[in-house]
């Protein structure tokens, strides 16, 4: 699990980290 924004506010062009 990365310190990442929940995938609504990711940018369209970043790849979901699982």
């Amino acid at each position: 699990e990365w310190d990442q924004p929940p995938a609504e506010m990711r940018p369209p062009g970043s790849v979901p980290i699982k």
